[in-house]
């Protein structure tokens, strides 16, 4: 017999919300507030600059930088690891990484970076709102 969570078929918005939620988790207060306004300037970014440049300059940013630090580096990494994991798995990239990422979407045709763009925003606007929301949350949860 199967049960009701088995059947349920998710959609794209739900999978990006899961992730995001996920990727959140344990975030509260101010740093949490620092890494939904950086994911926010992210989106910015993207859409001024292109996806590949956005990805290369958190990819700098957050060089040598470890993401349970506080501060500016540590919250692009974090921002660079969660748009990168879920970017490979959207984009069938290997998970190697942002630079194995950046080739794959280089190598791949127009089409395949357009909807890594389009997917890139969507997921970034889950983790700016979550983020948002756990920032209020006592102990990160909600």
């Amino acid at each position: 017999m199967t049960t009701a969570a088995e059947n349920t078929i998710t959609t794209p918005e739900q999978r990006r919300a899961q992730a995001a939620w996920a990727a959140t988790k344990g975030m509260s207060g101010d740093p949490a507030k620092d890494f939904s306004s950086l994911c926010k300037q992210t989106t910015a970014r993207i859409l001024n600059s292109g996806l590949l440049p956005t990805l290369a300059f958190l990819d700098a940013k957050g060089k040598d930088a470890d993401a349970n630090k506080p501060g500016p580096s540590g919250q692009s990494c974090k921002c660079r690891d969660a748009l990168t994991n879920w970017l490979a798995s959207f984009a069938g990239s290997p998970s190697g990484g942002v630079k194995e990422l950046l080739n794959h979407l280089m190598t791949s045709d127009g089409m395949v970076l357009r909807r890594a763009q389009a997917e890139a925003l969507a997921y970034l606007e889950w983790l700016a709102r979550f983020a948002e929301g756990r920032a209020g949350a006592e102990g990160g949860e909600k």
